[in-house]
């Protein structure tokens, strides 16, 4: 990620590993995305207009209503069981 970061200046590439921080989104807004960046990632989709990816096939996303208001949970996906009961792991 240094090479990186010398290769591409002003995205911080050596400060954040690419994770979606908010300096590096201010980057993205700031300067576009450049080629290194996966156009799979959903704020690079977005800055080049590109609509958003569907989900993966049995990770849909659905709104389950609650007595504590919605949970979001992933269908196929042991995460929503323990969303609903509230259980960490």
């Amino acid at each position: 990620m240094h090479n990186l970061d010398l290769q591409h200046p002003g995205y911080g590439f050596a400060k954040h590993k690419g994770y979606p921080v908010p300096e590096h989104i201010a980057a993205l807004k700031a300067l576009g995305a450049c080629s290194i960046h996966r156009r799979s990632f959903g704020p690079v989709r977005s800055i080049l207009g590109l609509p958003p990816l569907p989900p993966w096939p049995g990770r849909a996303v659905e709104i389950a209503g609650g007595s504590d208001g919605d949970v979001e949970q992933n269908v196929g996906d042991r995460t929503a069981a323990h969303a609903r009961n509230k259980t960490a792991y």
